[in-house]
């Protein structure tokens, strides 16, 4: 396996025409994005992360699905017990998280992989805890990547899977229906300016529901009037939009399926929540 500036390529060869789809779709969404939508951006995932990273033990943290690094500025905080990363993701984006990582002067080491989730080169139970995040949801085979996560880990995985429980998230899974006519198109700037149409719609009608005081059950006030008084909102919104219409379709399993996985492969569930358009699985070694 050949390392390329610094990154360890791994399994090209054998991925499937759904992994090569993920790999440039990702790359070029990455490559699309600015600073602020990389890496200053706040979500939901930062104020969880903030809470979860201080439960991370010692030894080596995997991000697995890592993009160009956006939780990076996470796993450097002196409250994370680990001592060294490894950072792995499919798409070119992961050049991306090795020039931030340089550009942090992170002073703990680690390993930059572009891979498959369902094939990473690392050895049985060599992670100490893992976060994997909007990811597996993306696989044909859910089952293998979460017994490859298994695999490699030895004491805690966090699991984020797209959920349907949520309006964002039945937004996300509802994309599907148009997947098939959106993934025939390769021209990726075309659907990069279809998305930002969609935004500047989406922020005129909010524009508008807020001028008439409708109550929303969807967005609460405070955040309703956060994104209006963004002058980045289009902007965020757009690469919001642009995600759920370049990716391959998503394929969402009972919430009882990764239970029974994760327990299969010897993991048991310690919490498990949903948030925005995610549901988390928190799972410990037996």
């Amino acid at each position: 396996m050949p390392f390329v500036n610094g990154v360890l390529i791994a399994g090209k060869r054998n991925w499937t025409q759904n992994q090569k789809r993920n790999a440039y779709v990702y790359s070029d969404f990455w490559e699309r994005s600015d600073e602020a939508i990389k890496y200053q951006r706040v979500t939901h995932e930062d104020e969880l992360i903030e809470l979860w990273r201080k439960s991370f033990g010692e030894g080596v943290l995997l991000d697995a699905g890592c993009g160009s690094g956006r939780h990076l500025s996470h796993w450097t905080q002196t409250d994370v017990k680990a001592d060294s990363f490894v950072m792995v993701d499919i798409s070119d984006s992961i050049f991306q998280c090795r020039r931030y990582y340089e550009k942090i002067n992170c002073a703990k080491p680690v390993i930059f992989i572009q891979s498959s989730v369902n094939e990473m080169p690392i050895k049985k139970q060599s992670i100490s805890s893992t976060w994997s995040s909007g990811v597996v949801g993306l696989l044909e085979d859910q089952q293998h990547a979460i017994q490859e996560l298994c695999r490699v880990s030895q004491r805690d995985i966090i699991l984020g899977v797209l959920t349907e429980k949520t309006i964002a998230g039945k937004i996300y899974i509802a994309a599907n229906l148009v997947k098939p006519f959106l993934n025939k198109v390769k021209n990726m700037k075309l659907l990069f300016m279809l998305s930002g149409l969609m935004a500047r719609g989406a922020i005129l009608m909010l524009k508008l529901l807020n001028f008439v005081n409708l109550p929303l059950s969807f967005i609460r006030k405070e955040h309703l009037n956060n994104i209006l008084n963004d002058p980045n909102a289009i902007v965020r919104l757009q690469h919001s939009l642009y995600d759920p219409i370049i990716i391959p379709r998503i394929i969402k399993h009972p919430d009882s399926k990764y239970v029974e996985w994760g327990e299969k492969y010897d993991f048991k569930l310690k919490a498990h929540q949903t948030e925005i358009i995610c549901d988390y699985f928190h799972f410990n070694k037996r």
